[in-house]
């Protein structure tokens, strides 16, 4: 049985966007995974875990998500700023000491030991404190974040919006072809996309769109996804109003610049 509830997270919405519109089947465009990093720590802003100034990360505040991924996400950024890791000291970290502003771990039992820790403290303090501050492309580039589109299509599956077609690649290579089990979710996104960019093209009071639905379309923007709700050919002013959301949103940014990255590094 499928799970309308609750809300969808912004990867998970991403991630069904990337249904075909003919065959529900899964399209995932090339490096989605940089997406879907820009996705996590567009949530992680909307709930409170993060505040986001410019293009870095500056403050983090841990909370608790019930999200698996989300929680792991949160933890790595939390452990990176707590052990004043270069480039990550100037974000600050609300509620919880840093570890950089002592030794860290068990006290050393020698003099010998405590000296040594001591070092390691002002050396990896020094180190931070002279790179600047972390921009968010590196925080979107965490190893953990690599997988993120098998682990969300794994999570909408447990809640049966997505069913997995599993086998091998000549018999050897795992593949799983991912199909949204309905309709109904994406009509939903449409529905509520629609209730609130629309009124911008047609000269009524202008209300702004959620944040949530910025982040949404601005991060769809980059993966290409927009197509799938709103054809170019049928909706020239929509698209076109989308493209100014993605051009002035800083993950959606981040996550491009990332993409291009990844091309220039396989071409």
């Amino acid at each position: 049985m499928m799970d309308d509830g609750p809300e969808l997270t912004l990867p998970e919405e991403l991630l069904l966007l990337c249904a075909s519109p003919s065959t529900g089947v899964l399209e995932r465009p090339r490096y989605f995974t940089r997406v879907l990093a820009g996705g996590v720590l567009a949530e992680l802003q909307l709930r409170g875990a993060i505040t986001i100034t410019d293009s870095r990360i500056a403050e983090v505040t841990p909370v608790e998500l019930l999200d698996p991924i989300m929680d792991r996400a949160l933890a790595r950024i939390v452990l990176d700023v707590r052990l004043g890791r270069p480039g990550a000291r100037q974000t600050r970290l609300v509620g919880l000491p840093t570890d950089y502003d002592g030794v860290p771990g068990p006290t050393p039992t020698t003099d010998w030991g405590r000296r040594v820790a001591r070092a390691r403290v002002v050396m990896r303090a020094a180190g931070a404190g002279t790179q600047p501050p972390r921009e968010l492309r590196s925080w979107m580039g965490y190893a953990e974040f690599h997988d993120l589109d098998r682990r969300y299509a794994e999570a909408l599956e447990r809640r049966g919006m997505l069913v997995a077609d599993r086998r091998r690649t000549l018999g050897i290579v795992p593949f799983t072809r991912w199909t949204v089990s309905s309709y109904d979710p994406l009509r939903r996104m449409a529905d509520r996309i629609d209730l609130e960019l629309r009124p911008h093209l047609y000269g009524r009071p202008p209300v702004p769109p959620s944040l949530r639905t910025v982040h949404l379309m601005a991060l769809a923007g980059v993966a290409g996804t927009v197509q799938h709700l709103y054809p170019l050919r049928e909706h020239p002013d929509l698209r076109r109003y989308i493209e100014r959301l993605t051009a002035g949103h800083a993950l959606a940014h981040a996550a491009y610049e990332l993409i291009k990255s990844d091309e220039e590094r396989d071409s």
